[in-house]
């Protein structure tokens, strides 16, 4: 994971960050993106990280990414 500049992490109890840098979402999509051979756009990682409706599925198979494979990935980085 990337360092970061926060004094402690807020999570929901499943697990979910509540609130982070606009810059840490788009850092770490990068690094996902570069691992997956992809470069996300900036509308993609938020479609991405915020999960709105189906997009995340959508968007994975539009851009031929095995879904298993992308959270690997991310949860990689």
């Amino acid at each position: 994971m990337m360092g970061s500049g926060y004094d402690f992490w807020l999570l929901d109890l499943d697990g979910t960050v509540l609130d982070v840098e606009r810059s840490y979402i788009h850092e770490t999509m990068r690094e996902v993106g570069h691992r997956l051979g992809h470069d996300f756009s900036a509308r993609e990682t938020e479609l991405l990280w915020y999960g709105i409706g189906n997009a995340r599925e959508t968007l994975l198979v539009d851009a031929g990414i095995d879904p298993d494979r992308f959270w690997r990935t991310f949860h990689a980085v």
